[in-house]
């Protein structure tokens, strides 16, 4: 009888000799099962009254085995006894026996004597695979028998933790009773839905009220309670929420309130974890505002972005948010230049076109990360997370900028587009949506005065706003009252470097500011539509000189700047053409320089406007060349008679390989065409030689002269510019 055998936490006792008429033993029956069996010697012992004498040998080896294999050829009923005096007497209470006898025995003894429960029985001829299959079998039963005896010392402390449990979960049923009628007081509407479905699992009073008129309760979705224009985009913010990429996530509700009556709010929604697909809880800021038919969204319809008023709100919870964390947030404004020129040249329809198409090339690139608003007319607005300096939020703004200041197509037009932008950071620069709104136009209307592009705020910026209205209107009255007054800055042929023409450029001496920058003042008159007032008093001006230098023979050409607005004005030619008749100037002493921006706006309306010019004689000249999008050919085509190189090209030449390739390619190809250039930007001895070695025709530059008085530059051009010692510094 026996050997033994550990498998898991299971010992084994069985015979590891044949048993009588020669079978083959119980191990090498189990050894052939797939299990890995690992037996210890226990002799084959004869079963008496006394039981077997080998088996407290085994017992004493293995001290608590699980399992007693007893292999016998006599019937069952014979062994019972020994096998009752076993049990009760040698063998632990927990450990099982395993009975091999004959088949017929078998049933036999199953039939009458089921006394020991712990008695299993299986014929003494079964498969090695099915008496291994019958071990594995009472072994797992054995462990799940062993494990709830090791369990009944703790019994007690699982009655008293389940005890615990069950107050607990009576004290949450309470708090959770108690909470929602918290809840259920709250003036605000409060919505769970399950992550996975989106169906709603818990709504407060007021949210029941608010869903009357969006459906019944128990089927609302979350998809029902917002208005989601995009479910892609929509999941994609999900997932974001969920993912804690994002804190929060605003979106808009409308909901009927009464009869005819829509109630707009704005919902928050947060991400809350728990053991299965996690929760979305949705809170409602109702606005208070009713709104009895019409649109209640304060969506803009050209670009279905938030208008002003939603924005305002918007920038309003994210001043609640941000103050429960003490987090901070950007806000950026953004500003179209000359959107005003578009606007008037080619009509509202092209204007509201490029509006369309600004807005959807922000929401493409910004959408993501940024909450954006159409604040009205060509103004936009961004609330970006996640930046803790305005030099974060400046970068932000002239990603912008760059994403809106390229040259777009709209029904054929080629139109070149350019933006300011002004930057705020909350809590730094206001606590307050207005005030924060007001900090970064002020800070926008900087960036416009000084041509930056991007402006930050700063505190000492707080009065701008006031005074570029002040300098507006004062504006007005000096074009009004002629007080503004033109210097001229020569430029030089380079083959003789005599004087062959001058630019006319408006200055303004204010009477209690001073002398006032002309890139503040043209920049203000571009924005306010006070442009063509002061191109026509330029205009008037110059033509008024060229007539005293024509009568004292001086045969100069006067260059003046004309803005895209000016030629879209049909009347301009006939106020051209009387100014010239009056003063009896020839045409040719008149020259337009426009930018190609300003031609290509429009061409159509600009070549008829510059026909009718140039019927009488004026000449044209494109202004900064090399900056836009234009071809020698197309201006060509246009009749063009000169152009500028962009003193941004010109200033270093000298000193950039790439620069110098540039110029000297566009001179080429001009005079190719029979186009005369203009080197605008000299500055040193070095570049009017390099200019000239490339057979630039006309140079125009501080080397030269800087803008002078009409009386100034007569001792230039009596000089020369060699030899001429200006007296003293006059404004640029």
């Amino acid at each position: 009888m026996g050997s033994t055998s550990r498998t898991g936490n299971s010992w084994v006792v069985a015979s590891s000799e044949e048993t009588p008429g020669g079978k083959v033993t119980v191990v090498n029956l189990l050894e052939r099962h797939p299990l890995d069996w690992q037996f210890v010697p226990c002799p084959y012992t004869e079963l008496d009254c006394d039981g077997p004498a080998a088996l407290p040998e085994c017992m004493a080896a293995v001290r608590t085995p699980d399992l007693l294999i007893i292999a016998t050829d006599q019937p069952a009923l014979l062994i019972h006894p020994q096998v009752v005096r076993i049990n009760n007497e040698l063998l632990p209470r927990t450990t099982q026996i395993l009975l091999l006898c004959d088949d017929r025995l078998a049933t036999d003894y199953l039939a009458g004597h089921r006394l020991l429960t712990n008695v299993d029985i299986a014929p003494l001829q079964a498969p090695a695979d099915a008496l291994g299959k019958k071990v594995a079998q009472i072994l797992r039963s054995c462990d799940t028998n062993r494990r709830m005896d090791e369990s009944d010392g703790r019994i007690e402390v699982v009655d008293a933790v389940i005890e615990r449990l069950i107050n607990s979960r009576q004290r949450a049923g309470r708090e959770i009773s108690r909470i929602r009628r918290v809840l259920d007081y709250l003036d605000q509407g409060v919505f769970l839905f399950d992550r996975e479905s989106e169906a709603q699992v818990y709504a407060n009073r007021r949210a029941r009220q608010l869903v009357d008129g969006v459906g019944q309760i128990d089927s609302l979705q979350l998809s029902d309670l917002l208005e989601v224009n995009e479910r892609g985009e929509f999941e994609k913010e999900l997932q974001s929420l969920t993912a804690g990429r994002v804190d929060s996530l605003l979106h808009d509700s409308v909901f009927s309130v009464g009869s005819d009556g829509r109630l707009r709010a704005l919902v928050t929604l947060h991400a809350i974890e728990d053991q299965h697909n996690g929760l979305i809880l949705a809170v409602v800021n109702e606005s208070g505002a009713l709104y009895a038919g019409g649109d209640p969204h304060h969506y803009d319809p050209l670009t279905g972005l938030p208008d002003r008023r939603r924005f305002i709100d918007l920038i309003a919870h994210s001043i609640v948010a941000a103050s429960g964390t003490g987090a901070s947030f950007g806000l950026v404004l953004i500003d179209l230049d000359r959107f005003k020129d578009i606007n008037d040249s080619f009509g509202h329809f092209v204007g509201d076109r490029l509006l369309a198409q600004v807005a959807t090339a922000i929401k493409e690139k910004f959408g993501r990360s940024a909450k954006i608003g159409r604040l009205g007319g060509d103004e936009f607005a961004l609330v970006v997370g996640s930046v803790n300096s305005i030099q974060a939020v400046e970068q932000i703004a002239g990603d912008v900028v760059t994403e809106i200041s390229r040259q777009v197509k709209v029904d054929g037009y080629r139109i070149g587009l350019a933006a300011s932008a002004g930057a705020a950071l909350y809590p730094q620069h206001g606590n307050s949506a207005e005030l924060l709104l007001r900090h970064a136009e002020i800070a926008m209307y900087v960036a416009k005065r000084e041509r930056a592009g991007v402006v930050g705020y700063k505190p000492n910026y707080k009065n701008n706003k006031a005074e570029l209205f002040t300098l507006e209107n004062d504006l007005r009255q000096a074009i009004e009252t002629d007080q503004l007054s033109l210097c001229y800055q020569p430029k030089v042929l380079f083959r003789n470097a005599s004087v062959v023409g001058v630019e006319a450029l408006a200055r303004w001496h204010h009477p209690r500011r001073g002398y006032v920058p002309p890139d503040q003042f043209i920049v203000l008159a571009e924005r306010s539509g006070l442009i063509t007032g002061l191109t026509r008093s330029v205009i008037r001006k110059a033509i008024a000189q060229a007539a005293q230098w024509h009568l004292q023979g001086r045969t100069m050409q006067v260059a003046v700047n004309l803005s895209a607005r000016n030629l879209q004005e049909s009347e301009l030619p006939h106020f051209v053409g009387d100014l010239l008749a009056q003063t009896g100037v020839p045409g040719n002493r008149l020259k337009f320089e426009v930018t190609e921006s300003d031609l290509i706006d429009d061409p159509q309306q600009a070549i008829k406007i510059m026909e009718q010019l140039r019927q009488h004689g004026i000449e044209f000249s494109v202004d900064d060349f090399g900056t836009g999008y234009s071809s020698l050919a197309y201006l060509k085509k246009l009749q063009v008679d000169e152009l500028k190189i962009d003193r941004g090209f010109v200033t270093q030449i000298d000193q950039n390989g790439d620069d110098l390739i540039i110029v000297h390619s566009t001179i080429t190809m001009a005079h190719q065409l029979g186009i005369k250039v203009v080197a605008e930007g000299i500055e040193n001895r070095a570049v009017w030689d390099l200019l000239s070695v490339l057979e630039c025709d006309v140079g125009q530059g501080y080397f030269i002269s800087r803008p002078l008085p009409a009386a100034e530059l007569g001792k230039l051009i009596d000089k020369g510019f060699q030899q001429f010692q200006c007296p003293g510094r006059y404004p640029d």
